[in-house]
């Protein structure tokens, strides 16, 4: 609202100074309120602040509420060479022999290096298996042809073969002899035996009739893995990658024992994965109790003091917080009762430390009541984290009041500087009144004088 009054031609009075001078009074009440609404505001970031601090909390205390979260586990077989293990969280800790006396392997066939096919033809391609005594077709699976053109090379043959879809891979291997037509099975297992019906020489093959001189030769026959655990045998191990022997194990076989022969397959807590997510949550809680303790922090000189000092939402929170830590929440085991017996103890300043000694040794100790306490101080601290920052909860009414303040104020200030304008508007134009009237009156003035000087002439002549 910049004064447009300029220095008074009749009066003489820098009117422009003196209307900012009275403006500046006027002021006063606004001048108020927009330093009320920069605090609120700032109280209003600082509290979004404390719910984001307060959220990440949250978030580490419920990665460790419920206790089947916390059991992770780890899978490991003596010889390394023979298989390898992975386990989910349903696993159990134990420990088992395993043997592995054959591997699952992929059906292969190779023709020999003397294949004419000036006339072309077609290949019939079937997966079944012989287990029966007769080649039996794999359920779900149907025989698949394939064209070849006159002439055609072992190369085009193999793409066509890729082209189809049949449930096989076709490539070519150039040997010392010529060119060999080299069909694998996509799949391994018993069940995924090839079958290749063909009216070119040289390119069938018949699981019934190995010997047959048409039939390509087989490379590696279609077979299952032979698997022991605890010296009971495997069923329906088709692939070398076993999911369903064990709960919660898959089993990736690489190499076998031998028949007679073990290696062992240990199941084991993994208490690293424990021990990481309590480091988070001590992590968690001493940056959410320093966000909030920098926000509301008194200084005496003024210099330091948080923007929420002396917020009653900030010390509830703060209180409830360091409340919790010291109770005995439902669900712990008896035997670990308190966080201190965890590992988890605060200092004099109220910040958590985590002693992964004395954790790693309860857990050592009994593995399932350490996850069953630390389950049930994540519980309590989810909760009451979650009740702080849903939309009904503490720290979220306490922004929703400051939101309404604020509102508030923005209201009250656009309705002031409205009305401080309509006041300089009326001073402005009192003060331009005031000029026009003393230059009437200078005017009159004048004129006055100059009759009465024409008078004072005239009598003296």
């Amino acid at each position: 609202m910049g004064v447009k009054t300029t220095t008074g031609i009749a009066s003489g009075l820098d009117t422009a100074s003196i209307v900012s001078q009275l403006m500046a009074v006027e002021k006063a009440p606004l001048t108020r309120l927009q330093s009320q609404l920069s605090t609120v505001e700032s109280q209003i970031s600082a509290m979004g602040k404390v719910k984001s601090a307060i959220a990440s909390l949250q978030d580490a205390a419920s990665a460790i509420a419920t206790s089947s979260d916390l059991y992770t586990y780890t899978g490991s077989v003596a010889d390394t060479s023979i298989a390898s293990a992975s386990t989910t969280s349903s696993a159990v800790a134990g420990t088992y022999s395993l043997e592995v006396d054959q591997l699952a392997t992929n059906h292969k066939l190779k023709s020999s290096a003397s294949i004419d096919t000036s006339s072309g033809g077609t290949l019939t391609i079937q997966l079944g298996s012989t287990a029966s005594g007769s080649f039996v077709e794999k359920s779900g699976t149907s025989a698949v042809s394939v064209n070849v053109a006159a002439n055609a090379s072992l190369s085009d043959i193999a793409s066509s073969i890729n082209s189809a879809n049949a449930g096989v891979t076709a490539t070519v291997i150039s040997g010392s002899d010529g060119n060999h037509l080299v069909v694998t099975s996509s799949e391994s297992g018993e069940t995924n035996q090839i079958k290749i019906d063909s009216t070119i020489s040289g390119l069938g093959f018949d699981p019934d009739n190995t010997s047959s001189s048409e039939n390509m030769s087989q490379v590696t026959a279609a077979q299952n893995a032979i698997v022991k655990i605890d010296g009971i045998t495997i069923a329906n191990t088709t692939s070398n990658t076993i999911t369903d022997a064990v709960t919660g194990v898959t089993l990736t076989l690489k190499g076998t024992t031998g028949s007679g022969s073990t290696t062992q397959l240990t199941v084991a807590n993994d208490s690293s994965g424990l021990e990481t997510k309590a480091k988070a949550f001590v992590d968690a809680y001493n940056s959410a109790r320093s966000t909030l303790k920098t926000l509301s922090q008194y200084d005496s000189t003024g210099s330091s003091t948080g923007v929420l000092n002396g917020d009653s939402t900030v010390a509830t929170a703060l209180n409830q917080l360091r409340s919790l830590l010291s109770t005995s929440p439902s669900g712990v085991s008896s035997s670990y009762q308190y966080l201190s017996q965890l590992g988890i103890s605060s200092s004099n300043d109220g910040t958590l430390s985590l002693d992964t000694s004395t954790l790693e040794t309860a857990m050592t100790s009994d593995f399932a009541s350490v996850a069953k306490s630390v389950a049930a101080y994540g519980d309590a601290f989810n909760t009451l984290t979650t009740n702080m920052t849903n939309t009904d909860g503490l720290i979220s009414n306490r922004i929703s009041g400051l939101s309404t303040t604020s509102t508030n104020l923005n209201d009250r200030i656009d309705a002031m500087t409205r009305l401080l304008k309509t006041v300089q508007a009326r001073y402005e134009a009192q003060f331009t009144a005031l000029e026009t009237l003393l230059s009437s009156l200078q005017t009159t003035s004048t004129y006055l004088t100059q009759q009465l000087s024409s008078l004072s002439k005239s009598s003296s002549s």
